[in-house]
């Protein structure tokens, strides 16, 4: 297991889930290592995404990387766009009506 994120809407829920995970852990045999952990954050980069106390946000990098892509060229480079372009797919109303005009 590489990544564990682990969430609470107030301080106290986050810190009971972090014990309940720690134990879990403990009983399962694994181990963490303290000095990759990184806690108690208001916003954090996961998975290509922003997430915060508003919600899920598109990463500004990503965003960045597809305003800057070069036109394709070729299917595949046009492959490669459609499946960067795709990530934007859940934060963009009609995605899928604007991408087929």
């Amino acid at each position: 297991m590489d990544d564990i994120l682990i969430w609470g809407s107030t301080q106290g829920k986050l810190d009971q889930r972090l014990i309940d995970v720690c134990k879990r852990l403990k009983n399962s045999g694994m181990t963490l290592n303290a000095k990759k952990g990184i806690f108690s954050q208001t916003s954090i980069k996961f998975l290509g995404h922003i997430i915060d106390g508003q919600g899920i946000h598109p990463d500004p990098d990503k965003i960045a990387a597809i305003e800057n892509y070069q036109p394709p060229t070729n299917k595949k480079e046009l492959k490669q766009l459609l499946g960067i372009a795709n990530y934007l797919a859940r934060f963009v109303p009609n995605y899928s009506d604007i991408l087929f005009l």
